[in-house]
This record gives C-alpha cells, structure tokens and sequence, in this order.
C-alpha cells in the first residue's frame, strides 16, 4: 500500500512570496492593463489560496474576528450611501477582501511559519522600497513618474514607484518594522544591513521633504540611538498611545497649529493650515455628524474632490469615522486594544519595545495622512499581535527562558528537600 504525503506548501518559502508579492505592486500607472490584470488573477489566486488553507488549519483568532468586522463596515457603509455607485461598491468590496487577505496571509505565515515569513516581507518589501527611493532621488526634480489619471485632479503632487511620498511612507515604515524584527531575530542586535535601509529610508524622506514623515522619521532614530536599550523605561505602548491621543485631540480637534507657526513655516516650509489639513479636517467634523453611525464609506473621487479638494480627509480618526463612523471607530479601538495588550505583555521585550515605538511613529504620521487603501499596512497590526511567536523566534529569548525556569525548578526542589 503506497502512503501517500500530505503537500504543505506553509513549509515552503515560495509559498509566503506567491500570497505576498501581489499585495505591494508598483502603482497602476506604472504597468500596462495587461500587466496590471494579471497581477488582479495573481491577487485572487493569492487570496483563495490563503482562505482555504486558514480554514482547513484553524479558528479565527479574536484579533481576526475584530479585523474582519472593522473592514466589513466599509462595504456596509457604501451600499447605503445614495452618492456612491456600483463602481464605489466593487471597489469597497475589493479594498475589505484584499485586506482581510493580507491579514489572513500573515496569520498564517506567523503561526505555521514565522520566521520564513518574517523573511518574505523584509526581503520583498525591502526591494521594492528601495527601487521606490531611487525613482524619488531620481524624479524628484522632474515633478515624479508618469501621473496618468492622477495628472488632471493631483497634478501637484510627486509620484513614485510605490505612489507618492506621503503614501509610500504609510509602506516604508512596515517595512522598516519587519527589517528591525529580522534583524533582532537573527542577530538580537542592529544588522549593518538594517541601520543601511534605516539610513537610506531616512535620506529619501528628508530630500522629498515630506514633513510627517521627517518627524516620525527623527523619533525613530531618536529611540534607536539612545533609549533601544532602556530597560525598566515607561516607555511603552500604553504611554505612547496616550501621548498620540493627546496630541491628536489638541491637533486635529482643538486646532492649536498656531503654537507650532515657527515649525510649520520657518523648518517644514509648509503654511499654518498645515498644506490646508486644518480645512479639511473643519469639513470633514460637519459632514461625519451628518452620518455618525456607519459614515460613507466609498465615494467617487469627484465627490471627494466637490467636498474636500482632495481624495481623503488625512487624518486617522476623522478617516475612519467618516468612512466608517462611530461603528468603525469602536471596532478600530478593540483591534488597538488587543494588539497594545499584547505589546505591554512583553514590553521589557526588545523586539516588543521596537515594535511599539514603530507603531506610535505610525500614529503620529496618521495625525497628518492616513490611507486605509494600502493592505501592506494591515501587517503592522499582524505582527503587534502575534509579538509573542515572534520573540520566541529569538535565540536570546528561548534561552533567558529555560534559565527562568531552570532557576524556578532549583529553588522549588529546594525547598522541599
């Protein structure tokens, strides 16, 4: 009788690049329809692949079930808006599938095999940061690549490989994360390697001149210069967050971009609206009271364009609250809420330390810009989450472990003798 054996494509490298790769493509402009459609097949493929084989490997973790509820709304919210149409709907239904599949894809990779997906996306995602950062040294003074689409409604604005600054730092700083978290699981140290990217990134963000992502930029290498080896440090995810919700408040909600005048003008070069931020954020607070509940979901650029002057209202809050509404809100809080206890959990943690000061640079980017269009950015939350598979990847951590319990055993032996 022939045995024959199961084929478990998690044990495969190949497998995390094919259930990847498709989420984090050059922009639309760049590549012919063709091109562009099969990248769709590949995105497709991609996501059936993942669902059935989370299905058939396990249950929804309560991190899952939250994610899943928060990216449903969107659809929800659409269908019941009378300005949104079947093209918005099909685009709300391809934005919620394609996030719930990179979330689903990192589930997986993290539990069945965390280490070779940690790989995939540092290495991928790395490439295609820095083939980004090129066309920015590159394009930067020729008004960016070929806009297309964009050309007539966003003619000011530079575009990439990855989209335009602001957009591609959203992806850089995941990016960033995962190069970090690789480089503390391998070595339980900064890798030349990974202090190179850091620089690099940091170069190309500073000649774009992309203010929120200069500022957050400046705060991560403040930590990793002089407090990444803090120990017993109040710093951590619980303090963060609180420091990005006041900040937040006074900011977007109580409008106190006069105090900060001489950095908005005289260091960013940027006018006290904060690039009309502060407009928008006005008109986004009267239309949100205007539909609370599930706000609008996905509407027609043009009718973006007629309420706001732009495509979004950049800011995270004001995003998913006019999106989404107050439902959104609450579900986006419980994600939050479970991935910052995972992080104060292990907050003595280098990895877990790391990861928590990334994620409040990502909050304080979101004050300024936030697109919940990028899936990439969905692992940014994966990887909160499941922080504790991924410092048992650690070397250091396995064996500070059996010395803990080595020593518990000793003293428990000893006592009963």
């Amino acid at each position: 009788m022939v045995v024959r054996k199961k084929i478990d494509f998690t044990k495969s490298g190949l497998f995390y690049f094919f259930i990847i790769v498709p989420f984090l493509q050059p922009a639309n402009y760049v590549f012919p329809d063709i091109v562009n459609r099969v990248l769709d097949v590949w995105k497709l493929a991609a996501m059936a692949l993942s669902l059935v084989i989370y299905l058939l490997r396990g249950k929804l973790s309560p991190f899952m079930i939250t994610a899943v509820l928060f990216q449903l709304v969107i659809p929800v919210s659409t269908y019941f808006n009378p300005l949104s149409h079947g093209a918005e709907m099909k685009d709300a239904l391809i934005l919620t599938c394609t996030n719930i599949a990179v979330l689903i894809a990192a589930e997986i990779g993290l539990k069945m095999q965390p280490l070779k997906f940690v790989k995939t996306v540092a290495y991928y995602g790395g490439a295609m940061c820095l083939i980004t950062t090129a066309t920015m040294f590159i394009y930067r003074t020729k008004g960016g690549m070929d806009q297309k689409q964009y050309m007539d409604v966003l003619g000011d604005v530079n575009f990439y490989f990855l989209g335009h600054d602001n957009r591609s730092y959203f992806i850089f700083i995941v990016i960033q994360l995962t190069v970090i978290i690789l480089s503390l699981v391998r070595y339980g140290k900064f890798s030349k390697s990974a202090w190179v990217f850091n620089v690099i990134v940091t170069a190309a963000f500073f000649y774009v001149r992309s203010a929120s992502a200069m500022v957050c930029l400046t705060l991560i290498w403040v930590y990793l210069l002089f407090f990444f080896n803090n120990k017993g440090s109040i710093m951590n995810f619980k303090v963060y967050f609180t420091v990005f919700f006041v900040f937040e408040v006074l900011i977007v909600f109580m409008n106190i971009t006069s105090l900060f005048s001489f950095l908005i003008t005289d260091v960013f070069h940027k006018s006290i609206t904060m690039s009309g931020r502060t407009i928008i954020w006005a008109k986004a607070k009267s239309y949100i009271l205007k539909s609370f509940l599930i706000g609008y979901g996905r509407e027609p650029m043009s009718v973006l364009l007629v309420k706001f002057g732009v495509n979004h209202v950049h800011n995270i809050f004001l995003e998913i609250l006019y999106t989404q509404g107050i439902t959104g809100l609450v579900l986006y809080a419980a994600m939050l809420y479970i991935c910052g206890q995972k992080l104060m959990k292990y907050k003595s943690n280098k990895i877990a330390a790391a990861a928590s000061f990334i994620f409040f640079s990502f909050f304080i980017c979101s004050v300024f810009d936030f697109y919940n269009t990028i899936p990439y950015t969905m692992l940014i939350y994966s990887f909160a989450s499941n922080i504790d598979i991924i410092i048992n990847l650690c070397p250091q951590y396995k064996e500070s472990e059996t010395k803990t319990i080595n020593g518990e055993s000793y003293v428990t032996n000893q006592k009963l003798t």
